[in-house]
């Protein structure tokens, strides 16, 4: 039975697992996986989940039989003895037991009916499920930690490439204003102007690279990789496209969160049940054999003996007080309730403002190819401008700079859009490892 109830856990992970598998990056599936099989929490998950599985084993020993061997020596006094008149005059004494009594044997309590060893083993069952379950909704916590760690440093990556370019650009500028100036043909306005612009990009890439090592110190401790480089150079969301109408449903359905909240429902129900069997009496087969003195006529000679019979053993005021498990069972039951209520709210709420932001993400993204196109037309006016003097070179690199912050505007909504689905799918329990 036990094997059974664990095969058909794994199967439903298993089903759960290939109805979401999602087609991801190559590279973030090998990130992923080596986070789950290298990462010390995860590990320790493992042994939780063979602890449970342990427990479950010994739970069910109730239902073996127990098999002693006792042996004692016990000495008496005073012993029994009564006299007996054997002829006139003549009394002859005889001892009833012996002072020096020896005994080994070998004893078998055999449970017939067993209702606590039962609800036991249901309830260590229900643990071992808490425990899968457990370890499941921190598998999919990982796993998207690291989606978000591997997309933040293709983020940028990109970032860092147009500020790169931003600052090239403002260079060329600065070195011509350098000319024109030493010619008296610029401002030292513009000189300065141009100065602080371009050490404003230099501190904004120096802040940029220094998110990308975190993230990538980051990525190493979760992984193990210490060498591990992103060459993934898109974003590649589509595959993280969820279908909105049906979201919640899903989410209440496949939720990590909720599927462990529900599993310490059923294992608080669990408890409860054991808790009012302690109150059911229990029936067993005994039987013994071995060897000891004390028979009639020959007390004093050792003996081979057996026994055999029906035990009954009904609680009337255990140790166990079951009258207080009961009472902290159905406490707890009622907690596991309520916690099962407040992840429902909190799915619900979480999954309402993920569609949000992945609604207000994907109209904003629709809007940026206008913005760029603004953006591109204002730098080709400006150049024409420039060209016949119109305008001097910080305004055509204002214009070039407008640009090139449109297009990391497009960027960012990109990645904003990309970390809305991620946790829309998370929310709703879809899987790739």
């Amino acid at each position: 039975m036990k094997k059974l109830f664990i095969l058909t856990l794994l199967l439903n992970f298993a089903l759960l697992h290939a109805q979401n598998m999602l087609p991801v990056p190559e590279q973030l599936q090998s990130l992923t996986k080596a986070a789950l099989q290298n990462f010390p929490k995860m590990q320790t998950l493992d042994k939780m989940v063979q602890l449970s599985t342990l427990k479950t084993e010994m739970s069910s020993a109730g239902y073996l039989p127990i098999l002693n061997l006792d042996a004692s020596y016990v000495y008496l006094n005073p012993f029994s003895s009564v006299s007996i008149p054997t002829g006139p005059g003549v009394v002859k004494s005889m001892q009833m037991n012996p002072a020096d009594n020896y005994s080994a044997m070998v004893n078998l309590v055999q449970p017939v009916i067993d209702f606590k060893t039962t609800a036991n083993v249901e309830r260590a069952k229900s643990d071992e499920a808490v425990s899968l379950a457990t370890r499941e909704n921190y598998r999919t916590q990982l796993a998207y930690q690291i989606a978000q760690i591997y997309y933040s440093i293709i983020f940028l990556n990109k970032s860092i490439t147009v500020q790169q370019l931003q600052l090239h650009l403002v260079k060329s500028n600065l070195d011509l204003i350098t000319t024109k100036l030493k010619n008296g043909d610029a401002l030292t306005y513009d000189l300065v102007t141009m100065q602080v612009r371009f050490t404003n990009i230099e501190n904004y890439i120096t802040e940029l690279q220094t998110q990308l090592r975190k993230q990538y110190t980051i990525l190493q401790t979760l992984t193990g990789i210490q060498d591990g480089v992103i060459n993934d150079s898109t974003f590649s969301s589509a595959y993280l496209d969820a279908a909105k109408e049906s979201v919640l449903e899903t989410a209440f359905t496949n939720n990590t969160d909720m599927i462990l909240a529900q599993n310490k429902v059923i294992l608080a129900e669990k408890d409860l049940t054991f808790a009012k069997k302690l109150y059911l009496p229990t029936l067993s087969v005994i039987a013994g054999a071995g060897y000891k003195n004390g028979f009639a006529p020959d007390i004093f000679s050792v003996q081979f003996n057996y026994n055999y019979g029906v035990a009954i053993n009904v609680p009337l005021f255990p140790a166990s007080r079951p009258y207080l498990q009961t009472d902290l069972a159905a406490t707890g039951l009622e907690a596991a309730k309520s916690d099962l209520q407040f992840q429902k709210i909190s799915v619900s709420r979480d999954v309402n403002n993920a569609l949000d932001e992945v609604v207000k993400n994907e109209k904003k993204y629709m809007s940026m190819d206008t913005l760029l196109k603004q953006a591109k037309l204002a730098v080709e006016l400006a150049t024409e401008r420039f060209r016949e003097g119109v305008i001097t070179s910080v305004e055509l690199l204002s214009a070039e700079t407008s640009y090139q912050d449109a297009q990391l505007s497009k960027l960012q909504t990109e990645y904003s859009l990309l970390l809305s689905k991620l946790e829309l799918n998370r929310l709703s329990g879809k899987r790739w490892w």
